[in-house]
């Protein structure tokens, strides 16, 4: 009797809870006074151990009993629902006054194991982390991934929903968004909302704090406007933190309704995420702004010709019932600017595509050179695509204080299998509306020398028959080598013999041309001419040398200029090796990217290139890095005064370094007198062409005194 009032006196002493219990009737035997105190116990007796510890009707499922016995004790663990408790267990078989009894003696690990499950948290919060990073970084579609990273996030929190906002200009866009299953998507309802919505968070953000919305409730009273639009998307809870880009507010990413379990460690979770997500934002910032770049005129925020060259390689026959094209061109674009200044022709060229965009979508009109712009249309009825030219012409014939118009073309087909023939029908529609602008010009000095016969030429069908009936005709100018003074090459130059017979120099009708956008088709024939006469030559068998041709800028923009060319050498067999191509780099050139781009593929093909005028007003040394040519022509301004100007010669000479180490002949135009000669020949230059050996010759001369035939 003593012995078991000492065992019960050493039990209660002890601070683990300890009880003992029939095997057979589960009842309760004894409980210690910290199994009494932990479990608000005043009377056990009679009572079943299920009863007073688990709650419980009848005998656990995890009861222990068919695995004790009395040598030693089974250990295991579990957390008691009744008190939110966890203990570690160790049940015993027992002797207890004179019968079998089960003692089981419980130490409370609690505190230990919440460490450990905000470890195992905590870790698990670690690895979702870096896995979500390894997605924003490891994939191109940055939408899609951040869509999965959401997924990740929201799965983690068992949330209804996880979501990006991004703010600009003071408003609010849901850009991506996760949801649970069975759980409505609301991106779409949620654009453009006003920031003072989340004037309340805007404090916790600016410290780079989570707001933690536990009961969405309380917002009625302090937010009803956040209140209306929580409580609509059935928000019970939220927790957002925000993303800045450059110190400056940008968004946040949000859990709604999430599992309160998890929330300890999920500002630590989103306030990470807030992180690489800002990163991965700027980066997909910067790609948007290049591809604005590579894919948009940046003063008129039209697409540009990249974009239109994309257009026309993507495009397959029967992808729509319907196509319809417009060709727009800023009539007297050059005097604009020449008169009014270039910061007015730019306001010309805004206000022509804001007039578009009022009638057509922004990714249907494209600047595809400097005053000229290509419409493309899709599935609209003919009636309707005729409705809408109408109205555009009728914009522009709206008065102006300065001398804006536009010339047009357009065309329309069902069922469209090719774009190119479609954008030449317009291009020729454009052509004939162009001259009008040319016959009503007032004259001007610049139009002086035999205006009515020049200014025909702007009209395509007068040009073409001026063509046919041999108006045009070419001259040579030698080129010499400086080294031997030979004979090794030419330059074709061309020449109109208008109606009276005089013969006009080409700056009296090439910047019509231009203007009138039918100057690829001198080029063209100039072109095919030359190459006929060199075929000419070689069946004479004349002494052939390589012959250069001019290409203006405007043709050098011509989507299928290499292939026409190539198709003309093939057509009259000629060696493209006997063909110079020249052409100039100005700092006006509209689109270096577009030059840069047809030259390369100019070389690709075969072709020599050279550029021409290369001096005081046209000189960039970026060209030497950014195009890729043969042969570099000084300006003759440079070569005028190279006898008194010591800077032009320092220049000349360290121009001629340059084209030797990169492999480019330096030629010099303009060559007049022995003085220049000898100082070139000091300067290095490698060939020369000039009035000192010779002016542009008609073909016969040219011929006899420079084509001998070879014995």
């Amino acid at each position: 009797m003593k012995r078991d009032i000492n065992t019960l006196s050493l039990l209660n002493e002890i601070s683990e809870l300890v009880y003992v219990s029939d095997p057979e009737t589960y009842e309760l035997l004894f409980v210690n006074q910290t199994g009494c105190q932990t479990l608000h116990l005043e009377n056990y007796k009679h009572k079943k151990c299920y009863e007073v510890l688990q709650g419980k009707t009848s005998p656990c499922e995890f009861c222990t009993n068919d695995r004790l016995c009395d040598d030693n004790f089974y250990t295991w663990e579990f957390t008691n629902p009744s008190i939110g408790r966890h203990f570690l267990l160790k049940d015993k078989i027992i002797q207890w006054r004179g019968k079998t009894a089960r003692m089981e003696i419980a130490f409370d690990i609690t505190e230990r194991e919440l460490q450990k499950q905000e470890l195992k948290n905590m870790l698990d919060v670690q690895t979702l982390i870096t896995n979500c990073v390894r997605m924003l970084y490891a994939v191109d579609d940055l939408d899609q991934t951040i869509n999965a990273v959401l997924t990740q996030i929201g799965e983690f929190l068992v949330s209804d929903r996880a979501y990006v906002f991004e703010i600009k200009d003071e408003l609010m866009n849901n850009t991506h968004e996760w949801t649970a299953p069975g759980i409505s998507p609301q991106l779409e309802k949620l654009q453009q909302l006003d920031l003072s919505l989340i004037s309340d968070w805007l404090p916790f953000f600016e410290k780079n704090d989570c707001i933690i919305i536990d009961d969405v409730e309380q917002l009625q009273k302090t937010n009803t406007a956040a209140y209306a639009t929580l409580h609509a998307q059935e928000i019970t809870s939220l927790i957002a933190a925000p993303i800045f880009l450059d110190n400056k507010l940008a968004g946040y990413i949000g859990i709604d309704n999430y599992d309160s379990e998890k929330i300890k460690n999920s500002s630590y979770l989103l306030l990470s995420m807030s992180i690489f997500l800002s990163y991965a934002i700027r980066h997909r910032n910067h790609v948007d702004m290049l591809h604005r770049l590579s894919y948009h005129d940046l003063l008129t925020n039209a697409l540009n010709r990249n974009a239109f060259m994309d257009v026309l390689s993507q495009f397959r026959p029967g992808q729509y019932a319907s196509a319809g094209i417009i060709y727009i061109d800023i009539n007297g674009m050059k005097e604009i600017n020449d008169f009014y200044g270039h910061h007015q022709g730019d306001k010309i060229l805004i206000t022509t595509v804001a007039k578009v965009f009022n009638l057509f979508k922004p990714d249907e009109l494209f600047r595809i050179g400097g005053d000229e712009f290509v419409i493309i249309t899709y599935d609209l009825t003919e009636t309707d695509f005729y409705e809408k030219f109408n109205l555009l012409r009728n914009i522009f014939c709206e008065k102006t204080n300065l001398p804006f118009s536009i010339a047009t073309g357009s065309c329309w087909v069902k069922s469209p299998s090719d774009l190119n023939s479609l954008l030449q029908q317009a291009d020729s529609a454009m052509y004939a509306d162009k001259k009008k602008f040319y016959y009503g010009k007032e004259k001007t000095s610049r139009y002086r020398h035999n205006l009515d016969d020049i200014l025909n030429l702007a009209n395509y069908s007068a040009l073409q028959e001026a063509l046919t009936a041999g108006q045009f005709c070419i001259y040579f100018q030698p080129k010499i080598s400086l080294d031997t003074e030979e004979f090794i090459g030419s330059e074709a130059l061309i020449r109109y013999i208008n109606q009276a017979g005089e013969i006009i120099a080409p700056n009296n009708f090439i910047p019509i041309l231009e203007e009138a956008r039918l100057i690829k088709m001198l080029d063209l024939y100039v072109f095919e001419e030359v190459c006929k006469q060199i075929n000419i030559w070689k069946e004479r068998k004349m002494r052939v040398k390589p012959v250069s041709i001019n290409l203006s800028r405007s043709t050098l923009s011509y989507h299928f200029l290499a292939d026409q060319l190539l198709a003309l050498i093939t057509k009259h067999n000629i060696d493209i090796s006997l063909l110079e191509l020249e052409v100039t780099e100005t700092a006006e050139v509209d689109n270096q990217l577009v030059f840069s781009q047809a030259l390369e593929k100019l070389k690709e093909y075969g072709f020599s290139i050279s550029i021409d005028d290369f001096g005081v007003r046209n000189a960039s040394l970026s060209l030497f890095t950014t195009i890729n040519f043969d042969i570099l022509k000084l300006d003759r301004s440079l070569v005028k005064t190279l006898a008194q100007n010591q800077k032009a010669r320092i220049l000349i000479r360290s121009l001629a370094v340059i084209c030797s180490d990169l492999g480019i002949k330096l030629i010099a135009e303009g060559v007049e007198t022995l003085e220049q000669l000898d100082i070139l020949k000091e300067l290095r230059c490698n060939e020369v062409q000039g009035y000192l050996f010779s002016k542009p010759l008609p073909l016969n001369d040219f011929e006899n005194k420079y084509l001998q035939i070879l014995r």
